[in-house]
């Protein structure tokens, strides 16, 4: 009586861990390649990179600002004779340089160049947009393609079945008839 109850106890316990494997949707795949293809990921970065760069500051409209600040610190040891014959040493002789500044450049008339690069930039923009829904529909075509090509192939594994089911109702039949 006890181990009949284990082994009941156990058969439940196994019954409700295992699953069965989900069947994929064509929308559950659509979805997944959507976030995690690569080549859609490459063209979304690339955009937002030329995204960035239409500004106008990369089109060199704005002023640019830069700032510089150097210091060098040194010890030294020096000896020197004078022509008198005197001699001057100095040890641990410390020398600080402290150097800073700002510049500020901005080209007021380059001949429309600014306004030709910015317009350059965002024609680049409207390539990565046009890029990116290339790149999804060619990812979708083709696990659409892929995915009804599986749906076909076990469309044909089920006929297929069906006719060797057929196919050996036939051959008992033919036996049946046979011995009759």
């Amino acid at each position: 009586m006890k181990r009949n109850f284990i082994l009941l106890v156990l058969l439940y316990s196994i019954m409700f861990q295992t699953r069965a494997q989900e069947v994929l949707t064509l929308e559950d795949a659509l979805k997944t390649t959507l976030s995690n293809n690569f080549n859609i990921l490459l063209a979304r970065n690339d955009n937002n990179i030329d995204v960035e760069n239409t500004s106008l500051g990369s089109a060199g409209m704005l002023p640019a600002v830069t700032g510089t600040f150097n210091r060098s610190n040194s010890i030294q040891n020096s000896r020197q004779v004078r022509a008198d014959g005197q001699i001057q040493q100095i040890s641990n002789a410390k020398n600080d340089n402290m150097s800073y500044g700002v510049n500020l450049n901005w080209t007021i008339f380059d001949g429309l160049g600014m306004f030709a690069r910015r317009d350059r930039f965002k024609e680049i923009q409207r390539q990565g947009e046009a890029e990116i829904k290339y790149q999804v529909i060619t990812q979708l075509s083709e696990v659409m393609a892929t995915y009804y090509n599986l749906v076909q192939q076990k469309r044909l594994i089920n006929a297929l079945d069906t006719t060797i089911a057929l196919s050996r109702y036939r051959v008992t039949l033919a036996e049946n008839r046979l011995e009759i």
